[in-house]
């Protein structure tokens, strides 16, 4: 009997701290995607799409934690991790067991009603928060900015959650719910109790690509630079007072939440060389910044290839090179 009250605390422990988490998640940029501005959040780490193979990674270890746990624990995710099962109980304990309103059913359905038209507009904003800033959702729902694409998609969806949770309820999770059919493909008729059945068969294989995968994702994310750098020819090979003109585009997008200060160094620059070569980039946090490099190259190194290397490396060591090659023909 101990055993299993401690269950059920856990469990109640367990779904209270999911709960939580799917609507802070994306407030505190643990995850999320910022589709507008091109980029996502990962552990409050801002990535660009450039970084792409961190974003695949995640949603890899996403797809495969689901489906891992549906193999190991069979349809566990509903009871014991899914916000919506989470949020219905308790609606459903509010009005039938409290014994004021279970005494007034009639009550009990207004308050069921209300509370579902308080939550459903709360869960539409934190899905959206998962794609969109929530500082700019929030000032476009106080705004009632709701005759455009998003604000309009924004209510439709605040509807849909309202039938979710005051019409559906738990009928969603037999009838509606995505995952709950996933779960039926991959789930084991007969789950097993216990652990030890991970160390088998297949449960042993996605055991063993998880713990590969988390630690790749945590690689990967650690080893990102935190910027992209691009340097893009606007002039190449213009004739000047007898000299050839080259002139290149330097651009840094810093996707930190800081400013940055981004150091220039040159290869392959030649002494006889007329040049403007930028030492430093500042850059304001999550923009983009600027430089103009400039090389005028004399007679005697006409009709011959070059190679110049431009590197930008960050306060913090990290570093991107480009090469633009060329041949000086007169």
């Amino acid at each position: 009997m101990a055993k299993k009250q401690k269950k059920i605390k856990l469990k109640d422990f367990t779904n209270l701290f999911i709960l939580i988490a799917y609507f802070l998640v994306p407030i505190f940029d643990i995850f999320r995607m910022d589709i507008v501005n091109g980029g996502f959040y990962l552990f409050t780490k801002r990535f660009s799409l450039h970084e792409g193979v961190v974003l695949l990674l995640s949603i890899l270890f996403l797809v495969l934690f689901f489906v891992s746990i549906t193999k190991w624990f069979g349809r566990q995710f509903c009871g014991w991790m899914c916000p919506h099962s989470t949020f219905s109980g308790y609606l459903v304990k509010i009005t039938t067991k409290i014994k004021f309103l279970k005494k007034r059913p009639k009550l009990a359905k207004v308050v069921d009603f209300i509370l579902s038209l308080i939550a459903a507009p709360v869960i539409a904003f934190s899905l959206y928060a998962y794609f969109y800033d929530p500082k700019d959702l929030l000032d476009l729902i106080l705004r009632a900015d709701f005759f455009n694409g998003l604000g309009g998609s924004y209510l439709a969806t605040t509807g849909v959650f309202f039938v979710f949770i005051h019409v559906l309820k738990f009928q969603f999770c037999r009838t509606v719910c995505p995952y709950g059919k996933l779960q039926m493909l991959f789930s084991d008729k007969k789950p097993k109790k216990g652990i030890k059945h991970l160390f088998k068969g297949i449960n042993l294989f996605l055991l063993i690509i998880m713990v590969l995968l988390t630690a790749t994702l945590i690689y990967t994310a650690m080893g990102a630079k935190g910027f992209n750098a691009e340097v893009r020819s606007t002039a190449k090979g213009l004739p000047v007072e007898g000299q050839l003109l080259y002139t290149y585009n330097i651009q840094v997008e810093n996707y930190q939440e800081e400013e940055e200060t981004y150091t220039i160094t040159y290869e392959g620059i030649k002494d006889n060389w007329v040049t403007k070569l930028p030492e430093t980039i500042i850059v304001k946090p999550s923009e983009k910044g600027q430089e103009t490099m400039i090389i005028r190259i004399p007679e005697e190194d006409f009709n011959k290839n070059f190679t110049v290397k431009v590197t930008i490396t960050s306060s913090k060591g990290k570093e991107l090179t480009n090469a633009q090659s060329f041949y000086t023909q007169k």
